[in-house]
C-alpha cells in the first residue's frame, strides 16, 4: 500500500510522457473545484458502462462540428421545457414509423409554405392564403354536417386534369352540323307532302297514318 499526505500545495511537472496504470479501482475526491486544460486532443475509452451525475447546471460548447453515434436505443427525458434553435436547415430521417403526441395544443408555424405529401396526394398551404388539396380521390366525411363558406364557390373538375394525379376525363366529341343541300331539301319537302296526303284526320276520312 501507498499513502501520501500533503498539508500544502503540490506541483508535478513531467517534461515527457506520463503513464500510470492501476489494476483495481481508483477513487479521487475533490473538496473544491477542478480545472483540466488539454492543449491538443483528448481520447477516453471505456470497456464497460459510464454514469455521470451533475448536481447543478451542465454546459457544453463545441466550436466545430459534433457527431454522436448510438448503435442501440436512445432515450431522452426532460422534466420541463426543451428548446431547439437551428441556424440553418433541419433534416430528420426516420426509417420506421413517426408518432407525435401532445396532451395540449400543437402549433406548426411556417413563414412561407407548408407541404404534406404522400404518394400522389398532398396538401399545400401558402403564405398568401391559398390552400391546395390534391389526390386521385378526395372524400370529405362529416359525422354531423359539412359546411362550406366562401364569397364564391366554384366547382371545376376540368382543372384537376392539369395536375400529375390520375384524373380520367373522357373528351366530348362535337359533331359538325349537317349541310343542307338542294337534294336534302327536296327529300324533306317530298316526305312532308306524303305525310299530309296520308293523314285524313281533319277531313273525316280514314287516316292511313294514325289508324
Amino acid at each position: 500500500n501507498r499513502q501520501e499526505t500533503i498539508d500544502g500545495d503540490k506541483t508535478s511537472i513531467t517534461n515527457q510522457t506520463f503513464t500510470e496504470t492501476v489494476e483495481q479501482d481508483v477513487t479521487v475526491t475533490y473538496n473544491e473545484n477542478e480545472s483540466v486544460n488539454v492543449a491538443n486532443d483528448r481520447e477516453l475509452t471505456m470497456g464497460g458502462h459510464r454514469k455521470t451525475t451533475i448536481g447543478k447546471n451542465d454546459e457544453l460548447t463545441v466550436d466545430g462540428e459534433q457527431s454522436t453515434v448510438v448503435f442501440e436505443s436512445r432515450s431522452s427525458e426532460v422534466a420541463k421545457e426543451e428548446s431547439l434553435n437551428v441556424g440553418g436547415h433541419l433534416d430528420v430521417q426516420v426509417q420506421g414509423n413517426t408518432s407525435i403526441k401532445s396532451s395540449a395544443e400543437t402549433t406548426v408555424i411556417s413563414a412561407d409554405e407548408i407541404k404534406v405529401h404522400v404518394g400522389s396526394a398532398g396538401i399545400t398551404l401558402k403564405k398568401n392564403g391559398n390552400i391546395s388539396v390534391y389526390g386521385s380521390s378526395i372524400m370529405v366525411d362529416g359525422s354531423t354536417n359539412v359546411k362550406i363558406q366562401g364569397g364564391a364557390v366554384k366547382i371545376n373538375p376540368s382543372a384537376a386534369a392539369s395536375r400529375f394525379v390520375g384524373v380520367n376525363m373522357r373528351p366530348q366529341i362535337v359533331k359538325p352540323k349537317p349541310e343542307m343541300t338542294s337534294e336534302s331539301y327536296a327529300a324533306i319537302t317530298e316526305a312532308g307532302n306524303l305525310m299530309q296526303e296520308l293523314c285524313q284526320c281533319d277531313k273525316g276520312g280514314v287516316c292511313q297514318l294514325h289508324s
